[in-house]
């Protein structure tokens, strides 16, 4: 299971490409500037949103049995429509 402290950002998007352009990341406000950090320009206040990650994460820990772990980075689409992916800070650090 995800805790949502352990969440560096959180991604809700179609199936395809996950560079934002079929969906969005959100990162908590704990993370915002390890998020400016890790990809290297300032991650905006409209990109943090510790609702839309809570959500992220609940709905992947309700799904929990369909979740791929890549160490650290979790995957789940649910049923072809939606892509939810998890980064964790330990994968970012």
């Amino acid at each position: 299971m995800i805790k949502k402290e352990d969440v560096l950002k959180a991604y809700s998007g179609h199936p395809g490409c996950a560079c934002g352009c079929l969906g969005k990341y959100y990162y908590r406000k704990t993370t915002q500037e390890l998020g400016t950090k890790d990809r290297g320009y300032k991650v905006d206040d409209d990109e943090v949103s510790d609702v839309q990650v809570r959500r992220i994460v609940n709905i992947m820990n309700a799904n929990w049995d369909k979740v791929q772990d890549f160490g650290g980075c979790f995957h789940f689409e649910k049923s072809k429509s939606r892509v939810y992916t998890v980064y964790t800070i330990k994968e970012n650090e």
